[in-house]
């Protein structure tokens, strides 16, 4: 038995062995760019030739929503923003019928959440749909920011004391966001800023220039500009 145990380990080593040894003289792949100096700068030249050979990917459907003017609860003429919640609930901002729809994980419509207008609950022009702390959806339209309950029951409404670019929820419901840039003295910076749960101004965290020149006095951006 001995015996028979210590060949049976001696089989193993020497598998372990053979497997490292194999591993170990496969060529590993060789970058073919060139690094050049042009000028005093280092210029890197990259391959035409991948170097891990050309990767190939095959999708399948899983889930398709829209196209069908049929339909009239998933119909949107001209596109909108997907948002999905922690329960992989679908909420689609449609910008063509001024309106948010909210399907179920496999694509089933469950409601539309509020509606146009300007009363408790509804919007004008909503562009997306956020989350706040508590999973809540809201939705957020030009300066506002209206609140639902998970079962699509008006909670409150959030009115941007400055306008904001882009927001997200932060820490204790506060808001975090982008300003449009404005004049200043060395030409148009964004700045990163922080609200409160009521929509007043906190702080500013950062500002910086982006793509703007000094030269520049000022920028418009308009809502449905990028």
């Amino acid at each position: 038995m001995k015996i028979t145990g210590r060949i049976s380990a001696l089989v193993i080593c020497l598998s372990v062995l053979l497997i490292w040894a194999s591993a170990s003289t496969r060529q590993k792949p060789q970058w073919k760019g060139k690094i050049e100096t042009e000028r005093g700068v280092k210029v890197v030249k990259n391959s035409a030739e991948p170097l891990y050979g050309e990767f190939v990917f095959e999708f399948e459907e899983d889930l398709a929503i829209g196209g069908d003017p049929t339909k009239e609860n998933a119909y949107f003429p001209r596109g909108g923003v997907l948002s999905v919640d922690n329960e992989r609930n679908l909420y689609i901002a449609d910008f063509g019928n001024g309106r948010v729809q909210m399907f179920d994980k496999n694509g089933k419509f469950t409601r539309q959440l509020g509606r146009k207008g300007q009363g408790p609950g509804e919007y004008s022009f909503p562009s997306k749909v956020l989350f706040d702390p508590e999973g809540n959806p809201c939705v957020w339209a030009s300066r506002d920011i209206i609140c639902f309950g998970k079962d699509g029951f008006f909670k409150k409404k959030i009115q941007f004391k400055t306008f904001l670019n882009a927001s997200v929820f932060g820490p204790k419901g506060t808001i975090v966001g982008t300003t449009q840039p404005g004049r200043g003295p060395d030409g148009p910076k964004y700045a990163l800023i922080q609200l409160d749960a009521e929509g007043a101004l906190l702080r500013t965290i950062a500002e910086y220039r982006g793509e703007f020149k000094k030269s520049q006095t000022a920028i418009i951006i308009h809502a449905y500009s990028n």
